[in-house]
């Protein structure tokens, strides 16, 4: 199936098993495949087996190990697990003039609001990263095609652990971004995509605030006019092009205190067809 929004050449798909060839990388204080020196072999092996535990933890942490294993946490596990039965069932309820939103906790708190104008299918799982959005979107099925598919991604995507600025990461991203770009495409008329959101200061210890312009300008790039529109309903919270917000305007530095006020940002009900007393539809509840 070709994508319209698509990239002209495919990403590559992220690794999903951890590459046989590894003898003579550095992990930490580890080269695998050579032995420690220490003033005798069991300082040595000591040393080898502090080196190998250092690295397996390493590869247990989300984007641990340069992300060639990408292990998520595991109350983000489980309440992907558990939104999975609430979407099937907000998405069996589709009827046409809807509007369906995915991403993450902010598309999960914005479905919680509503929309005027449509009925606002709440797709949402908190705490997800690009990769949990499109599985938990993979195999679904909408009753009938929505008006407009809304996506919001990239917040859990931009913990330093997974070095986000690396040429892979930003592959990656872009390859799990295209796959629920391309599912809302079949199950929405139009699509919209939101620039990702900038982070509270305190956020920024876990989170790099220098790529929030780079996945924001990836996400822009997937997104083709005709089928796809690129929008940033956080304009007015950004702090210049630092990638962090305004100080005060994130209540935990993640979340907004308005999803409302981003919702109206998206300009969503001048695409949307009206439809007088329409209610939201937003399954689920956020953590």
């Amino acid at each position: 199936m070709t994508i319209p929004f698509a990239a002209a050449k495919p990403f590559p798909q992220a690794p999903s098993v951890f590459p046989s060839r590894l003898r003579g990388q550095v992990f930490g204080p580890l080269v695998l495949g050579q032995h420690c020196p220490g003033r005798s072999s069991g300082r040595g092996i000591r040393r080898h087996r502090l080196g190998l535990g250092l690295l397996l933890l390493a590869l247990t942490l989300p984007g641990g190990g340069a992300g060639l294993v990408r292990k998520p946490d595991r109350p983000a596990l489980d309440h992907a697990l558990a939104r999975r039965p609430a979407i099937a069932a907000a998405l069996a309820g589709v009827v046409p003039g809807a509007v369906l939103i995915a991403g993450n906790s902010h598309a999960e708190l914005a479905g919680r609001v509503g929309l005027p104008c449509a009925p606002l299918v709440n797709a949402g799982i908190a705490g997800a990263r690009a990769r949990e959005v499109a599985d938990g979107l993979a195999g679904q099925r909408a009753a009938t095609r929505g008006r407009l598919g809304v996506l919001l991604i990239g917040t859990n995507d931009l913990l330093r652990v997974a070095r986000p600025l690396s040429a892979q990461a930003r592959a990656r991203f872009a390859a799990e971004a295209a796959a629920s770009l391309a599912w809302l495409s079949q199950n929405a008329e139009r699509v919209v995509v939101a620039a990702v959101p900038p982070l509270g200061k305190a956020a920024a210890f876990r989170r790099d605030p220098a790529a929030v312009a780079v996945y924001s300008d990836i996400l822009r790039g997937l997104c083709r006019p005709g089928t796809c529109r690129f929008a940033d309903p956080f304009a007015d919270l950004r702090d210049g092009d630092s990638g962090l917000a305004k100080p005060g305007s994130l209540p935990d530095a993640i979340h907004l205190a308005d999803y409302a006020a981003m919702l109206d940002g998206l300009d969503l009900c001048r695409e949307a067809q009206p439809l007088p007393g329409s209610a939201a539809s937003a399954s689920g509840v956020s953590r």
